[in-house]
């Protein structure tokens, strides 16, 4: 499973919408909008589909861009490391 830490920039007008398409992901975790940003916790599966994530976040009303701030890979990279 992999967890991130995100910023998502929004749209200073767009912001009940923004949070109105990103409110109905259960697997996204939202906290107060400050200076136009909403932080947020993702939580998904594996790298890759933290990474289609963030893609359908951006494309949603609103939403410019996600900053990520910090990812844990947990398991993932504990495997990684054992592979290699």
């Amino acid at each position: 499973m992999a967890i991130a830490s995100v910023l998502l920039s929004i749209e200073p007008d767009q912001e009940l919408q923004a949070r109105a398409a990103l409110g109905e992901r259960p697997e996204l975790t939202l906290g107060a909008t400050i200076a136009g940003r909403i932080p947020a916790v993702v939580e998904s599966g594996d790298a890759r589909s933290l990474e289609q994530l963030l893609r359908d976040y951006c494309g949603a009303p609103g939403v410019l861009f996600a900053d990520v701030v910090g990812v844990d890979f947990g398991e993932e990279l504990e495997n990684l490391h054992a592979t290699a």
